[in-house]
């Protein structure tokens, strides 16, 4: 799950994922602003279109606008 949001981002913008640890894992296009995912943050995809009244996705960011990041000193 998303622990914490840094900085403001549109709908359809690039995000940097970044690990607990504070590594950049991973980008992505998200599907929901800075401040929608600060409202659903930590609750089930079945609560979200009552959170924001409309239409829903159910993930922040989707696996096919996901780029992982290869760990290559491993």
């Amino acid at each position: 799950g998303i622990r914490r949001i840094e900085g403001k981002f549109s709908t359809g913008a690039v995000v940097n994922i970044i690990s607990l640890e504070g590594t950049m894992i991973g980008r992505g296009l998200v599907y929901y602003s800075s401040e929608e995912i600060g409202k659903i943050r930590g609750k089930r995809s079945s609560e979200i279109g009552s959170i924001l009244g409309g239409k829903v996705y159910e993930e922040v960011i989707h696996r096919d606008n996901l780029y992982i990041i290869q760990d290559t000193e491993k």
